[in-house]
């Protein structure tokens, strides 16, 4: 009886993380411009559909930030010193895919002559889920969505930047706590 349980509870597993595996693929991930001030780069992001039917996908671009431990958090396009808000640009921002159909997306920073700080920010490539008249005149139902999205982390920081350093300004030691 505990191998029948066993062998049950293992499909059943089996079968939920096929219905919720990635089927669309982006690459690169890591996009790293080395655009110097007053010029202009161009990058290529190639998203592709495994999905067996047509889907339409997303591009967008927002900021983020990191917190004490490292991990970034998205936040709004602009609300960042170091945004990237009015330098990339993602041509086209959405795009339908066949099945096993691949897209081109142009990517492309342009540096203002006047700025030549570091920049980053994400891209974010999901499945568009469109909503019908159907889906707006139905009642509010319980339940979670799953819309897989990628993340494509990209960076600015001129090659000719070589004005950079760190400083360590005060040292303090810290007391373990009963944690470590």
């Amino acid at each position: 009886m505990k191998i029948k349980f066993t062998l049950l509870f293992s499909l059943i597993i089996f079968i939920q993380l096929n219905l919720c595996a990635q089927d669309f693929e982006v690459a690169p991930v890591v996009m790293q411009f080395k655009t110097n001030p007053g010029e202009t780069e161009s990058r290529v992001l190639t998203v592709k559909n495994y999905y067996a039917e047509t889907q339409k996908f997303t591009l967008n671009l927002v900021d983020y930030t990191l917190d004490d431990q490292g991990n970034k958090h998205s936040a709004s396009l602009g609300s960042t010193e170091r945004s990237l808000a009015n330098r990339l640009i993602v041509n086209p921002s959405v795009v339908e895919l066949k099945p096993n159909e691949s897209a081109e997306i142009e990517v492309i920073m342009t540096v203002p002559k006047t700025d030549s700080k570091t920049r980053w920010g994400m891209i974010q490539v999901q499945v568009a889920k469109e909503k019908t008249t159907a889906d707006a005149d139905k009642n509010m139902a319980t339940g979670v969505i799953i819309i897989p999205r990628i993340v494509v982390i990209v960076t600015q920081s001129p090659a000719n930047n070589t004005n950079f350093a760190a400083s360590v300004e005060s040292l303090k030691e810290i007391d373990p706590d009963e944690n470590g």
